[in-house]
């Protein structure tokens, strides 16, 4: 979450310790008894994540353009949207994640 803004619920989060207690409380009404709400939330966030999807478009840019020596593939110089997680008015035990 330091390198992303993270919006959860329509409220965006200063600190990561207190995005994780709040997506917790959160799923803590999807978590059958004995369950356990942290690993529910980090899943969560995990599965929010741009990294891997990002190495993959950086993965296929470099296969499509390596073969020119001129070409160096750099990241772009625009901030990337925060990523937006909704765990409210979608049903039970549906969550709404959208990395644009």
């Amino acid at each position: 979450a330091a390198r992303e803004k993270i919006v959860l619920n329509g409220f965006q989060y200063d600190s990561v310790e207190a995005l994780v207690a709040a997506l917790e409380r959160d799923v803590s009404r999807l978590v059958a008894a004995g369950g356990d709400a942290t690993t529910l939330a980090h899943d969560i966030l995990r599965a929010a994540s741009r990294t891997i999807s990002g190495h993959d478009s950086y993965s296929a840019c470099f296969q499509l353009f390596a073969i020119c020596p001129d070409y160096i593939l750099v990241p772009g110089d625009v901030e990337a949207p925060p990523i937006l997680i909704d765990t409210m008015n979608h049903g039970e035990g549906v969550i709404k994640i959208e990395t644009v």
